[in-house]
């Protein structure tokens, strides 16, 4: 069934860019906390790293590729570093794609990046269509005179579909990809450690040294504390959404990779643990529908029969609940029920003002259904959320909008969904197809990636990530891997 025996997973964690990307990762972490105690420190550590961007990109496209990648695994909205310029903060994320983009744009126009190529790549087309969809809602919504500060920061995320046309130029081997497998599970030691840190302060720690963790939190924008309890908090990272993914990734090797048990176990609590101790609604059911997708799928494919399914299924619930022990003991058993009672409840505030949402937004979809209102549309409601009502009173006017498929709808209309969706598709049936006897590597990591495609695609119902830069960059990476296996089916991929 798998004939890579002699490719071992494990040596993912054996390679020193490993350990160095892993180390740059927790400086980054210490980086930014120092940066926000000592006022004005951002700015000259902003500055830094943006140079050592320029430094490496011009060295190597890839490199800054990596750099991009890195910052999106672990720095949810992108200002883990930013600079502040007047009223406008500049984040790192941003300019780290204008470094990249520029610096490609110059390769490009020295004629030292093969443009024609992308022209006939499986996927081109369909981006050619969202593009031109994207771009009208550019058009149709400064037509419509709606505010051009809306129109921008609605935009902005949609921007970074433009990396589809670098990472295609830039990312054509194995060996590249496997790079991007050591950033992103390095990634994934960085949220676990961070999770768990965060969620022991803020059960056990003083009430001293909570709020220097909570205000830098909120002002890098990495993440929220919420309590939820008596002596518990709500960890909700950004980024968390990577942890889902890479343990749809991490379930695939496994399950064709059984020697190395202790390797997957602890592989599979750490990238479970913070997907958890979010007590995010969105991410469990993403999680839960992802497992019932992965199952079916190896079911259909002939791969597992029903008795190796509850054998794996009883292994995997076993971390899950060594997990909520280990999340009870931190919190108190009464405490632990506490939390998951809280978050189940259909009247806590977060629902209810997402279902405040809904009445204005098929209202205003139903006025441009098709074609949709375009970019920097906005809708007012009122919110049931205390702290939405503490900030904006009893009205609240926005153009970000909780659940991300009206969002779409609002923005670019039902045409703008169905292209978008009919391109997710489509690298799900490519997937598919691919994910069949007899396995490799490749296929197996391809395999973890569709499945989590579709646990994004549950996750986006009412935590929109495909218009979020994290989700956009997802969609994009699983576009070029599965056109390097296309392209390069024969080439080694060892692990």
């Amino acid at each position: 069934m798998f004939k890579d025996k002699n490719k071992k997973f494990s040596l993912v964690f054996k390679s020193k860019f490993f350990r160095l990307v892993l180390l740059f990762f927790i400086l980054a972490e210490e980086l930014s906390l120092f940066s926000y105690l000592k006022p004005g420190a951002e700015r000259f550590i902003f500055i830094i790293i943006s140079l050592i961007a320029v430094f490496l990109t011009l060295r190597k496209l890839e490199y800054g590729l990596y750099l991009i990648l890195g910052e999106l695994f672990i720095g949810s909205k992108g200002y883990l570093f930013y600079f502040n310029f007047s009223r406008f903060s500049i984040s790192i994320r941003l300019a780290l794609f204008i470094i990249v983009f520029i610096i490609w744009i110059i390769r490009l126009a020295q004629n030292k990046i093969s443009f024609k190529k992308i022209l006939k790549l499986k996927f081109f087309d369909s981006y050619i269509l969202l593009f031109l969809i994207l771009s009208w809602g550019l058009i149709w919504g400064a037509f419509r005179k709606n505010s051009f500060k809306n129109i921008f920061f609605d935009a902005n995320a949609w921007l970074f579909f433009l990396m589809f046309f670098v990472f295609l130029t830039v990312i054509k081997n194995w060996q590249q990809i496997k790079r991007i497998i050591q950033i992103g599970f390095a990634a994934m030691i960085d949220i676990f450690l961070k999770t768990t840190f965060l969620f022991i302060i803020f059960s056990r720690g003083s009430e001293f040294i909570k709020p220097i963790f909570y205000y830098w939190l909120r002002a890098t924008g990495v993440g929220e504390i919420t309590q939820i309890s008596s002596c518990a908090s709500r960890i909700f990272i950004q980024s968390q959404i990577y942890s889902l993914i890479f343990f749809f990734i991490v379930l695939s090797f496994w399950l064709f990779n059984q020697k190395k048990w202790k390797l997957f176990y602890s592989l599979i609590f750490i990238t479970s643990f913070p997907v958890l101790v979010s007590f995010s609604r969105s991410f469990w059911l993403g999680l839960t529908v992802g497992l019932v997708v992965f199952f079916v799928g190896l079911k259909i494919k002939k791969f597992l029969h029903w008795r190796k399914t509850l054998l794996v299924l009883s292994k995997l619930f076993l971390v899950f609940f060594i997990e909520l022990i280990l999340i009870f003991i931190l919190v108190t058993p009464f405490e632990g029920i506490n939390l998951a009672k809280n978050r189940l409840k259909t009247n806590e505030p977060a629902i209810s003002n997402r279902v405040a949402e809904l009445k204005p937004l098929f209202r205003k979809i139903a006025q441009h259904p098709l074609i949709g209102s375009g970019f920097g549309t906005t809708i007012t409601y009122k919110p049931k959320d205390p702290r939405t009502i503490e900030k904006y009173g009893n009205k609240y006017t926005t153009y970000a909008f909780e659940w991300g498929y009206l969002d779409i709808c609002v923005k670019i209309g039902l045409i703008g969904l169905a292209i978008y969706l009919f391109l997710i598709f489509k690298i799900w049936r490519n997937g598919w197809q691919i994910f069949s006897p007899p396995l490799d590597n490749k296929k197996i990591l391809i395999f973890g990636l569709i499945t989590s495609l579709v646990a994004l695609l549950v996750v986006n119902l009412t935590s929109p990530y495909l218009n979020h830069p994290l989700g956009i960059s997802y969609i994009i990476l699983c576009t070029t891997i599965l056109t390097i296996y296309y392209n390069k089916k024969a080439e080694d991929f060892g692990l």
